[in-house]
Protein backbone atom coordinates (compact mmCIF):
# COMPACT_ATOMS: atom_id res chain seq x y z
CA UNK A 1 0.00 0.00 0.00
CA UNK A 2 2.81 2.23 1.13
CA UNK A 3 4.73 1.27 -2.55
CA UNK A 4 1.37 2.22 -4.36
CA UNK A 5 1.09 5.38 -2.52
CA UNK A 6 4.88 6.53 -3.30
CA UNK A 7 4.75 5.38 -6.67
CA UNK A 8 1.30 7.88 -7.46
CA UNK A 9 3.36 10.71 -5.67
CA UNK A 10 6.12 10.47 -7.80
CA UNK A 11 4.19 10.79 -11.31
CA UNK A 12 2.17 13.44 -9.97
CA UNK A 13 5.56 15.08 -9.36
CA UNK A 14 7.66 14.03 -12.92
CA UNK A 15 4.28 15.23 -14.35
CA UNK A 16 4.12 18.50 -13.14
CA UNK A 17 7.82 19.53 -13.61
CA UNK A 18 6.81 18.23 -17.19
CA UNK A 19 3.69 20.67 -17.99
CA UNK A 20 6.20 23.46 -15.90
CA UNK A 21 9.09 22.71 -18.50
CA UNK A 22 6.09 22.75 -21.23
CA UNK A 23 4.78 26.23 -20.11
CA UNK A 24 8.63 27.61 -19.81
CA UNK A 25 8.85 26.39 -23.22
CA UNK A 26 5.92 28.25 -24.79
CA UNK A 27 6.49 31.37 -22.93
CA UNK A 28 10.15 31.53 -24.31
CA UNK A 29 8.77 30.43 -28.06
CA UNK A 30 6.60 33.68 -27.78
CA UNK A 31 9.42 35.88 -26.52
CA UNK A 32 11.79 34.90 -29.19
CA UNK A 33 9.00 35.44 -31.76
CA UNK A 34 8.18 38.90 -30.05
CA UNK A 35 11.65 39.19 -30.26
CA UNK A 36 12.27 38.92 -34.11
CA UNK A 37 8.61 40.50 -34.84
CA UNK A 38 9.76 43.84 -32.55
CA UNK A 39 12.77 44.06 -35.20
CA UNK A 40 10.85 43.95 -38.53
CA UNK A 41 8.38 45.96 -37.74
CA UNK A 42 10.81 48.90 -36.36
CA UNK A 43 12.53 48.52 -39.79
CA UNK A 44 9.33 48.94 -41.76
CA UNK A 45 8.49 52.03 -39.53
CA UNK A 46 5.25 50.67 -37.65
CA UNK A 47 6.35 51.62 -34.47
CA UNK A 48 3.02 50.87 -32.75
CA UNK A 49 3.09 47.63 -33.62
CA UNK A 50 6.85 47.31 -32.82
CA UNK A 51 5.84 48.76 -29.04
CA UNK A 52 3.28 45.78 -28.24
CA UNK A 53 6.02 43.14 -29.65
CA UNK A 54 8.40 45.25 -27.41
CA UNK A 55 6.07 44.65 -24.64
CA UNK A 56 5.99 40.81 -24.95
CA UNK A 57 9.54 40.27 -24.76
CA UNK A 58 10.34 42.43 -22.31
CA UNK A 59 8.71 40.65 -19.75
CA UNK A 60 10.24 39.28 -16.31
CA UNK A 61 9.30 35.93 -17.59
CA UNK A 62 10.97 35.94 -20.90
CA UNK A 63 14.89 35.11 -20.90
CA UNK A 64 17.31 37.38 -19.92
CA UNK A 65 19.11 37.70 -23.71
CA UNK A 66 15.80 38.98 -24.93
CA UNK A 67 15.02 41.13 -22.20
CA UNK A 68 18.28 42.72 -22.32
CA UNK A 69 17.65 44.31 -25.63
CA UNK A 70 13.77 44.19 -25.58
CA UNK A 71 13.89 46.94 -22.64
CA UNK A 72 16.04 49.61 -23.87
CA UNK A 73 14.89 49.30 -27.68
CA UNK A 74 11.02 49.77 -25.64
CA UNK A 75 11.95 53.08 -24.71
CA UNK A 76 13.80 54.18 -27.36
CA UNK A 77 10.69 53.35 -30.02
CA UNK A 78 8.64 54.86 -26.90
CA UNK A 79 10.27 57.95 -27.73
CA UNK A 80 10.05 57.71 -31.54
CA UNK A 81 6.37 57.28 -31.33
CA UNK A 82 4.63 60.40 -32.54
CA UNK A 83 1.46 61.31 -31.08
CA UNK A 84 -1.09 64.15 -31.90
CA UNK A 85 -3.60 66.24 -30.56
CA UNK A 86 -7.27 66.89 -32.67
CA UNK A 87 -9.53 69.65 -32.66
CA UNK A 88 -12.72 70.98 -34.00
CA UNK A 89 -13.75 74.57 -34.95
CA UNK A 90 -16.39 76.60 -37.01
CA UNK A 91 -15.92 79.30 -39.20
CA UNK A 92 -16.32 81.48 -36.25
CA UNK A 93 -13.08 79.83 -34.31
CA UNK A 94 -15.76 78.50 -31.82
CA UNK A 95 -14.56 74.98 -30.50
CA UNK A 96 -17.07 72.26 -31.90
CA UNK A 97 -18.97 70.26 -29.93
CA UNK A 98 -19.73 66.61 -30.87
CA UNK A 99 -17.00 66.30 -33.53
CA UNK A 100 -16.10 62.77 -34.21
CA UNK A 101 -12.61 62.17 -36.26
CA UNK A 102 -11.11 58.84 -37.96
CA UNK A 103 -7.79 58.11 -39.00
CA UNK A 104 -7.04 56.08 -41.96
CA UNK A 105 -10.44 54.54 -41.88
CA UNK A 106 -10.40 53.46 -38.16
CA UNK A 107 -12.91 55.39 -36.06
CA UNK A 108 -10.80 57.67 -32.91
CA UNK A 109 -12.47 57.14 -30.02
CA UNK A 110 -10.14 59.53 -27.73
CA UNK A 111 -9.71 61.60 -31.07
CA UNK A 112 -11.43 64.95 -29.70
CA UNK A 113 -11.02 64.84 -25.70
CA UNK A 114 -7.64 66.56 -26.09
CA UNK A 115 -6.00 63.62 -24.69
CA UNK A 116 -2.79 63.13 -27.35
CA UNK A 117 -3.25 59.81 -29.97
CA UNK A 118 -0.29 57.53 -30.92
CA UNK A 119 0.40 56.89 -34.57
CA UNK A 120 2.44 56.06 -36.78
CA UNK A 121 5.55 58.13 -38.66
CA UNK A 122 3.91 59.01 -42.16
CA UNK A 123 0.84 60.01 -44.12
CA UNK A 124 -2.28 59.75 -42.38
CA UNK A 125 -5.75 60.70 -43.48
CA UNK A 126 -7.79 62.33 -40.52
CA UNK A 127 -11.85 62.46 -41.55
CA UNK A 128 -13.25 65.20 -38.88
CA UNK A 129 -17.16 64.75 -38.98
CA UNK A 130 -20.56 66.30 -37.14
CA UNK A 131 -23.79 64.33 -36.90
CA UNK A 132 -25.72 66.22 -39.30
CA UNK A 133 -23.23 65.15 -42.20
CA UNK A 134 -20.70 67.60 -42.44
CA UNK A 135 -17.36 66.70 -42.46
CA UNK A 136 -13.82 67.77 -43.31
CA UNK A 137 -10.99 65.51 -44.83
CA UNK A 138 -7.32 66.71 -44.09
CA UNK A 139 -3.86 64.81 -44.67
CA UNK A 140 -1.12 65.04 -42.07
CA UNK A 141 2.58 63.67 -42.32
CA UNK A 142 3.22 62.48 -38.65
CA UNK A 143 6.95 62.79 -38.03
CA UNK A 144 9.31 60.23 -35.64
CA UNK A 145 9.54 61.87 -32.35
CA UNK A 146 7.21 64.37 -33.06
CA UNK A 147 4.88 64.80 -29.76
CA UNK A 148 1.70 66.74 -28.86
CA UNK A 149 1.20 68.17 -32.63
CA UNK A 150 -2.37 69.96 -31.91
CA UNK A 151 -3.97 69.93 -35.42
CA UNK A 152 -7.49 71.93 -35.60
CA UNK A 153 -10.26 71.30 -38.49
CA UNK A 154 -12.40 73.96 -39.99
CA UNK A 155 -15.62 72.83 -40.33
CA UNK A 156 -17.85 74.28 -42.51
CA UNK A 157 -21.01 76.28 -41.15
CA UNK A 158 -24.19 74.63 -41.40
CA UNK A 159 -26.31 74.93 -44.39
CA UNK A 160 -29.02 77.72 -44.33
CA UNK A 161 -32.42 76.58 -45.46
CA UNK A 162 -33.38 78.26 -48.88
CA UNK A 163 -36.55 80.15 -48.46
CA UNK A 164 -40.07 78.97 -49.14
CA UNK A 165 -41.11 79.79 -52.45
CA UNK A 166 -43.98 82.80 -52.32
CA UNK A 167 -47.68 81.65 -52.31
CA UNK A 168 -50.05 83.00 -54.94
CA UNK A 169 -51.25 86.71 -53.76
CA UNK A 170 -48.81 86.51 -50.86
CA UNK A 171 -47.88 90.10 -52.25
CA UNK A 172 -44.22 88.90 -52.73
CA UNK A 173 -42.31 89.59 -56.05
CA UNK A 174 -40.48 86.10 -57.14
CA UNK A 175 -36.99 87.77 -57.40
CA UNK A 176 -35.83 88.08 -61.32
CA UNK A 177 -39.45 87.38 -62.32
CA UNK A 178 -40.77 91.37 -62.00
CA UNK A 179 -42.25 92.70 -64.52
CA UNK A 180 -44.69 94.94 -66.31
CA UNK A 181 -48.36 93.32 -65.43
CA UNK A 182 -51.08 92.20 -68.23
CA UNK A 183 -52.80 95.39 -67.23
CA UNK A 184 -49.78 97.33 -69.15
CA UNK A 185 -50.08 94.90 -72.22
CA UNK A 186 -53.75 95.40 -72.77
CA UNK A 187 -53.82 99.49 -72.10
CA UNK A 188 -51.08 99.60 -74.69
CA UNK A 189 -52.00 97.80 -77.03
CA UNK A 190 -55.72 99.05 -76.97
CA UNK A 191 -54.21 102.46 -77.25
CA UNK A 192 -52.09 101.50 -80.35
CA UNK A 193 -54.86 100.70 -81.80
CA UNK A 194 -57.30 103.46 -80.76
CA UNK A 195 -54.34 105.87 -82.57
CA UNK A 196 -54.41 103.58 -85.66
CA UNK A 197 -58.10 104.65 -85.99
CA UNK A 198 -57.86 108.18 -85.26
CA UNK A 199 -55.25 108.16 -87.95
CA UNK A 200 -57.52 106.48 -90.33
CA UNK A 201 -60.90 108.43 -89.81
CA UNK A 202 -59.25 111.45 -89.53
CA UNK A 203 -57.36 111.64 -92.72
CA UNK A 204 -60.31 110.02 -94.67
CA UNK A 205 -62.88 112.75 -92.43
CA UNK A 206 -60.90 115.82 -93.52
CA UNK A 207 -60.99 114.39 -97.25
CA UNK A 208 -64.31 114.51 -97.48
CA UNK A 209 -64.56 117.62 -95.33
CA UNK A 210 -61.94 119.37 -97.69
CA UNK A 211 -63.66 117.92 -100.97
CA UNK A 212 -67.46 119.35 -99.77
CA UNK A 213 -65.42 122.48 -99.07
CA UNK A 214 -63.90 123.35 -102.31
CA UNK A 215 -67.17 121.51 -104.30
CA UNK A 216 -70.63 122.70 -102.88
CA UNK A 217 -70.47 124.78 -99.56
CA UNK A 218 -72.82 125.95 -98.64
CA UNK A 219 -75.13 123.92 -100.48
CA UNK A 220 -73.57 120.35 -100.24
CA UNK A 221 -75.78 117.79 -99.44
CA UNK A 222 -76.89 116.80 -95.83
CA UNK A 223 -75.81 113.29 -95.87
CA UNK A 224 -72.62 114.00 -97.15
CA UNK A 225 -72.20 116.60 -94.32
CA UNK A 226 -73.36 114.09 -91.91
CA UNK A 227 -70.62 111.35 -92.98
CA UNK A 228 -67.95 113.83 -93.11
CA UNK A 229 -68.51 114.96 -89.13
CA UNK A 230 -69.03 111.54 -88.05
CA UNK A 231 -65.90 110.12 -89.48
CA UNK A 232 -64.48 113.45 -87.48
CA UNK A 233 -66.48 112.31 -84.48
CA UNK A 234 -64.68 108.93 -84.77
CA UNK A 235 -61.58 110.33 -84.78
CA UNK A 236 -61.69 112.66 -81.78
CA UNK A 237 -63.16 109.59 -79.61
CA UNK A 238 -60.18 106.93 -80.99
CA UNK A 239 -57.56 110.10 -80.26
CA UNK A 240 -59.35 110.54 -76.72
CA UNK A 241 -59.12 106.69 -76.17
CA UNK A 242 -55.25 106.30 -77.33
CA UNK A 243 -54.32 108.99 -75.32
CA UNK A 244 -55.88 107.62 -71.69
CA UNK A 245 -54.90 104.11 -72.58
CA UNK A 246 -51.30 104.79 -73.59
CA UNK A 247 -50.88 107.48 -70.09
CA UNK A 248 -52.41 104.32 -68.34
CA UNK A 249 -50.02 102.23 -69.20
CA UNK A 250 -47.46 103.92 -68.62
CA UNK A 251 -48.01 104.72 -65.38
CA UNK A 252 -48.48 101.51 -64.53
CA UNK A 253 -45.22 100.77 -66.10
CA UNK A 254 -43.13 103.44 -64.28
CA UNK A 255 -44.86 103.01 -60.95
CA UNK A 256 -44.33 99.27 -61.25
CA UNK A 257 -47.62 98.48 -59.54
CA UNK A 258 -48.17 94.51 -60.45
CA UNK A 259 -49.54 93.31 -57.71
CA UNK A 260 -51.39 96.68 -56.93
CA UNK A 261 -52.92 95.89 -60.31
CA UNK A 262 -53.83 92.71 -60.18
CA UNK A 263 -55.37 93.28 -56.83
CA UNK A 264 -57.87 95.95 -58.96
CA UNK A 265 -59.84 96.99 -62.09
CA UNK A 266 -58.53 99.96 -64.55
CA UNK A 267 -61.75 101.39 -66.18
CA UNK A 268 -61.07 103.82 -69.42
CA UNK A 269 -64.05 106.12 -71.00
CA UNK A 270 -64.62 108.31 -72.98
CA UNK A 271 -67.45 110.78 -73.92
CA UNK A 272 -68.51 112.61 -76.76
CA UNK A 273 -68.40 116.08 -76.20
CA UNK A 274 -69.94 119.27 -78.59
CA UNK A 275 -66.84 119.59 -80.45
CA UNK A 276 -64.83 116.22 -79.24
CA UNK A 277 -64.53 114.12 -76.47
CA UNK A 278 -63.77 114.02 -72.66
CA UNK A 279 -61.56 110.66 -71.46
CA UNK A 280 -61.46 109.16 -68.47
CA UNK A 281 -59.17 106.91 -66.60
CA UNK A 282 -60.08 104.83 -63.27
CA UNK A 283 -58.50 102.38 -61.20
CA UNK A 284 -60.68 100.74 -59.23
CA UNK A 285 -59.15 98.88 -55.70
CA UNK A 286 -60.80 95.78 -54.73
Amino acid sequence: MNGRVMRAAILTALGTLATGREARAGVRDVCLSSYEHAQLSRHEGKLLRARAELLLCAQSSCPEATKADCVPWLDEVEKAIPTIVLAAKDGGGHEVVGARASLDGAALLAGLDGRAVAVDPGEHVLVFSLPDGREVVQKVSAREGEKDRVIVAELPLPRQPSPPPPLPGDGRAEPGRAGPSTAVYVLGGLGVLALGSFAYFGLDGMNDSNTLHSSCFPHCDSAAVSSARRELLVADLSLGVSLVSLGAAAVLFVTGTRHAASKGAVNVGVLPVAGGAVGSFAWVLR
